[in-house]
């Protein structure tokens, strides 16, 4: 509650005063509000995705649903040119309230309230009438799954919270402090400590983790800390900081946490912090989320198909006696006169090859019907091996495909290459289309991925239907085109544009198309690269699929070259 506190007070500052221009829902648990104020055009993130609940201004812009959800209409219809009056943390809890100013259809003037929750699985958003009454929510919650009833037309109640707040006689609460963990006595006692917080109050209150109890002088520091953290914006305390772990920031706070032994990174703001923080998280859980189904299909498609390569394979395997059946027949035939019903074997010279062979028979059947039993058998496995290593090369190329999409929705960055990944498996039939009511908005066609570098530019697909668009689109005959050998990945070209292309660029390229395959992770990946005119798709192959001739091949180590993409 604390960081949210010191995060309401950034959001006063930034957004008070400013004009609500545009309202969107681009994720079902998540509302963008689009705000002019301060003579800058600001978007105020508001999420509600259990797993990373948050509030923030940004600078992301998502496409909005062609219909809008009726909570989104609700938004538009009371918030579209109201004013924000004030932004603040209310309740002790992590809640934050808005209060807005409006006018309605008739031009009256409106006030009405909206209530940011951020408390995992039970995150809302609330809209209210200024006397508290709820108009709609983004969740409707009914009594009999909560404590509360968030409902139209229900009073709103703040979370229930029995705890103190910590600017009230802090110390009357302290003083009752008999001994023990004294983060843990903060986190029972005060409204809105995590553990971490309250272990930091401790830190920088000078006292020790463990306590046999606090004398008056502890309790005034402690108590002093508590104050502090929660006015933190208008103290010395404050430096909003964030924590890294392997590149990627993992954690943020109002003030780095000394107590826990990590190193933290100074940043402008709490919005700041909470922008590194969450909305590369949530990108990156939105993309596992939206991708699950994507991935189930993929690999149900591919063990079906690997189930039946595996039977066709020992169907082939059963008929590899098929000759000897052949043959056991025509001997049968040619020493005919020598049988006679009743027989239950032939031995006899093999004329194939000069050796002695002892074929067994059916006693109940004539001779002439033990060679005829024999030519059946063999005409079906021959009928069997024709259908089956045509089985077997049909299964290898779809597995093939199949693995090609797999490495897509592997190095997919963004929900919009998933889109175009679902329309490739919803055109091969491996998952059906769901039927929308109304007008549906198509996917856009996303521009392949561009790099400029030494005045060449390089266009990457990132699935099978970019790659054939780079490949036979946007590449020209005298083109470079580049794909990792052996393997699915991204298919490259690099525009010559007339130019001989320098070893540098090809290199340079390489290292990108190598970074956006199965072999990323590899240290050194062989790269084949070719002119494009030598670049053929493959005759009755999937999408993106091809043959090349003329290719030589560089040997190098994957970098995806982040800091020369122009889009």
């Amino acid at each position: 509650m604390y960081t949210l506190n010191a995060l309401a007070r950034e959001l006063f500052d930034s957004l008070v005063g400013g004009r609500i221009e545009k309202i969107n829902q681009p994720e079902k648990d998540e509302v963008t509000f689009y705000v002019h104020a301060g003579g800058k055009n600001k978007i105020l993130v508001v999420s509600v995705n259990p797993n990373s609940p948050r509030i923030h201004i940004t600078t992301e812009k998502k496409d909005n649903p062609y219909i809008a959800p009726p909570f989104l209409m609700h938004l538009r219809k009371r918030f579209i040119g109201a004013k924000i009056e004030s932004v603040a943390c209310v309740g002790y809890d992590r809640v934050i309230e808005f209060k807005l100013k409006g006018r309605n259809e008739m031009s009256d003037e409106t006030k009405n309230l909206i209530y940011v929750e951020l408390m995992g699985r039970y995150s809302n958003v609330i809209v209210c009438e200024d006397d508290g009454i709820i108009s709609e929510a983004l969740r409707h919650i009914t009594p009999e799954n909560s404590l509360r009833c968030i409902m139209p037309k229900v009073k709103y109640e703040l979370p229930p919270n029995e705890k103190r707040p910590p600017d009230k006689d802090a110390e009357s609460v302290l003083k009752g402090f008999t001994g023990g963990d004294v983060a843990k006595f903060l986190t029972s006692n005060f409204a809105g400590f995590s553990f971490a917080t309250a272990s930091e109050a401790v830190y920088r209150a000078g006292l020790n983790e463990v306590e046999n109890s606090l004398d008056e002088s502890q309790i005034s520091r402690l108590a002093d800390v508590l104050r502090k953290f929660y006015t933190v914006n208008d103290t010395d305390i404050y430096a909003p900081s964030v924590r890294f772990e392997k590149g990627s920031a993992t954690d943020f706070y109002f003030a780095p946490y000394f107590s826990s032994g990590y190193e933290f990174t100074r940043v402008e703001s709490l919005n700041e912090a909470v922008r590194l923080c969450s909305v590369e998280k949530d990108r990156v859980a939105r993309l596992q989320n939206e991708g699950k189904a994507l991935n189930a299909a993929v690999k149900n498609a591919l063990k079906k198909c690997e189930r039946n390569l595996g039977a066709a394979r020992q169907k082939l395997i059963d008929c590899e006696s098929m000759d000897e059946t052949r043959i056991a027949g025509e001997l049968v035939i040619n020493n005919i006169y020598l049988l006679k019903k009743g027989d239950s074997e032939l031995t006899t010279v093999n004329y194939y090859d000069g050796k002695e062979i002892t074929i067994p028979l059916d006693p109940l059947l004539t001779p002439q019907q033990n060679a005829q039993n024999f030519f059946k058998k063999y005409k079906k496995m021959e009928r069997t091996v024709a259908i089956c290593e045509k089985q077997a090369l049909e299964l290898t190329s779809t597995i093939d495909y199949l693995n090609s999409i797999k490495t897509a929705l592997d190095l997919a960055e963004n929900t919009e290459e998933l889109v175009e990944i679902k329309e490739e498996l919803i055109a091969a039939g491996l998952i059906k289309e769901k039927q929308q009511k109304g007008k549906v908005r198509k996917p856009k066609q996303l521009p392949p991925k561009e790099y400029v570098y030494n005045g060449f530019t390089v266009l990457r697909g990132r699935n099978n239907i970019e790659n054939e668009r780079v490949t036979f689109h946007l590449g020209a005959d005298n083109d470079l085109w580049l794909h990792v050998k052996d393997s699915h990945g991204s298919h490259l070209i690099i525009k010559s544009e007339g130019k001989k292309i320098p070893d540098d660029v090809i290199k340079f390229a390489s290292e990108i198309a190598a970074f956006y395959s199965e072999k990323s992770q590899s240290g050194n990946t062989v790269v084949d690269y070719a002119l494009r005119k030598f670049v053929k798709k493959r005759p009755g192959g999937a999408k993106g699929a091809v043959i090349y001739t003329d290719y030589k091949s560089a040997v190098v180590t994957p970098n995806a070259h982040k800091e020369c993409e122009r889009n």
